[in-house]
């Protein structure tokens, strides 16, 4: 019995896996983590912060993951074993709901840096414009 218990869960654990790829099939890494990933993220950033545009959410979100997971974002996903390792774990919520409350501020604090860098360039060049008619 336990046997056909391991057969089965195995075979569960290989449908799994195929139906990953095929999801995530000729995407490429940050794509498919993105994909995967938002929903989730943006659903526990709106429980803290201010709702943000998602455009803009994921831009941030591929940068941070781009710096802090170390893969490679325009690599095929189907072709990164950890990157769908990860994707495995969000899908099947293995991802502890901490990992997304830190997420979401790492989200929320560089939109906000984002925005200040935005306000001082606009204030720099509003400033040289009035240097140049002075």
């Amino acid at each position: 019995k336990q046997w056909y218990q391991r057969r089965v869960h195995g075979r569960e654990e290989e449908e799994e896996v195929a139906r990953i790829r095929s999801n995530i099939g000729s995407k490429t890494v940050s794509t498919a983590l993105l994909q995967v990933l938002m929903p989730k993220l943006l659903k526990m950033h709106e429980t803290k912060y201010p709702p943000m545009e998602k455009a803009d959410a994921e831009k941030i979100m591929e940068e941070i993951l781009g710096m802090q997971c170390g893969l490679n974002p325009d690599q095929q996903a189907d072709a990164n074993e950890e990157a769908e390792m990860i994707i495995r774990a969000i899908m099947q919520d293995e991802v502890d709901k901490s990992i997304y409350s830190k997420m979401a501020d790492d989200l929320e604090a560089a939109s906000k840096r984002m925005k200040k860098m935005k306000k001082n360039k606009v204030k720099k060049v509003n400033d040289s414009a009035a240097e140049i008619t002075a």
